[in-house]
């Protein structure tokens, strides 16, 4: 046998093993077919997960063995698999067919199982659970998927091995020394050198099982945590990290001492103040507490005073001739929607004790009015402030007076906040007041 074959042969016997390849599975494209259907069924299973302990179909132990015996799961495991399967070798002819590299084969190959995954499991269990489960940790489970595929099959170079055992195809050679298989048969030659990525793969699995991992965690919290003392409930109730409404509602159902609700309110002021609001379960509990004078008055006070902390913000310092702007600013720790509601009288700014005319409010102003994050998502909104001319050197000190109003939302209203001589117009039913004097000092060089 001539030791150069001509180039059109060699065209056509790698194009006749790209066409065998595209209807025959070989061990390894068997194992993806495996990972493929152990990803469905995980994504499967993670979303009966996260709508079992939703409780938004009622008990979860009999939400969770429904949905996993229900038709939809089983098509959803048992479908997808089988639509990616078909895409994938649809892909592969077309891929040898027009030429497309593999990078493009691989993102028109991942986001088809995207999709497929996507529409099943609308068909099997509708917009809640699809919502759920691309909010949680649904976008692990593909990316897991990848990373072992791509792990198991990275192939290097170009050159013609045997699809069964790996071995270097030989021109001269009809059969395979080191396994015997026909090289003639269709599906026996793959392009490249198989190499194989461990680390890949490891990754792989390890996003796989963080995803299980991160869904399944509220159904464990729901089954351990009638078992957790009250004082570790409390505990993990007043971190932002360890707070979760499972491990609320177990609390919240049980009878309390008064010793216990008052380090629960203590627990509940502490997140507020370093996460920045409560949720309206524990904020209603803390309300109706507070509400009732049943914790003590310094947590009582806690509760009105950190929940709006009034403040200036400006430069420190300037130059002589410079403008320095000062903005009046809230730190907002309100619960949207809560029973306790907060109104700003905001008697205006002063500069060197002459008042700024034209900064004071006439009506009772909402907490979002200062509040910056709610100011900068209004087109055209600004925070109130005073613009200061530095003149000389020296000091220049602003300032701003306010008062602070909690009460029922429905006592607060929205008129007039000053009478005729100019004292605030407290609504009845009032829950709290405070008054607020801010300084700011602006030296000027």
């Amino acid at each position: 046998m001539d030791s150069a074959k001509p180039e059109a042969c060699l065209k056509e016997r790698v194009s006749r093993q790209n066409a065998g390849n595209a209807t025959h599975l070989t061990a390894t494209q068997v194992g993806l077919v495996i990972i493929i259907a152990l990803g469905f069924a995980c994504i499967g299973l993670m979303t009966v997960l996260l709508t079992a302990v939703s409780g938004t179909r009622g008990s979860r132990g009999r939400a969770l063995a429904d949905g996993l015996l229900s038709w939809g799961t089983i098509g959803f495991v048992v479908g997808c698999p089988l639509a990616c399967v078909v895409i994938w070798r649809v892909l592969g002819r077309i891929r040898d067919r027009y030429g497309l590299n593999q990078r493009t084969y691989s993102l028109l190959l991942f986001a088809s199982w995207i999709l497929i995954g996507t529409l099943g499991a609308f068909l099997a269990w509708g917009w809640a659970a699809l919502l759920a489960l691309h909010f949680a940790w649904g976008a692990l489970v593909p990316l897991g998927m990848g990373l072992i595929t791509h792990g198991l099959t990275r192939r290097v170079g170009v050159e013609l091995h045997c699809a069964r055992c790996g071995y270097a195809h030989d021109d001269e050679l009809e059969v395979c020394p080191e396994c015997g298989a026909d090289w003639n048969g269709r599906g026996s030659l793959l392009e490249g050198r198989l190499e194989r990525s461990r680390v890949m793969v490891s990754v792989g699995i390890a996003v796989l099982v963080l995803a299980l991992v991160l869904t399944i965690r509220p159904l464990v919290v729901h089954v351990v945590s009638p078992l957790v003392p009250t004082r570790v409930l409390i505990a993990q109730v007043g971190s932002g990290a360890t707070y979760s409404p499972d491990v609320w509602n177990e609390l919240s159902s049980r009878s309390l001492t008064p010793e216990q609700e008052q380090r629960l309110a203590d627990a509940l002021l502490d997140r507020r103040l370093h996460v920045g609001s409560l949720d309206l379960a524990s904020n209603a509990w803390l309300e109706q507490r507070v509400a009732k004078g049943q914790i003590r008055v310094e947590s009582i006070e806690r509760y009105f005073r950190e929940m709006v902390e009034l403040d200036l913000r400006g430069a420190a310092k300037a130059r002589v001739g410079e403008t320095i702007r000062i903005e009046a600013l809230v730190e907002n720790r309100t619960t949207p929607w809560s029973g306790v509601g907060v109104r700003i009288f905001f008697a205006g700014f002063s500069v060197d004790g002459e008042p700024v005319p034209g900064t004071r409010m006439e009506q009772r102003a909402s907490v979002y009015v200062f509040d910056e994050w709610s100011v900068k998502r209004k087109p055209g909104a600004e925070l109130p402030a005073v613009e200061v001319q530095a003149t000389r050197p020296g000091v220049i000190a602003v300032e701003a007076e306010a008062w602070l109003i909690f009460a029922p939302e429905a006592a607060l209203g929205w008129g007039r906040a000053w009478d005729e001589d100019g004292r605030p117009i407290i609504p009845p039913g009032v829950l709290w007041t405070e008054s607020v004097k801010l300084r700011h000092e602006i030296v000027v060089e």
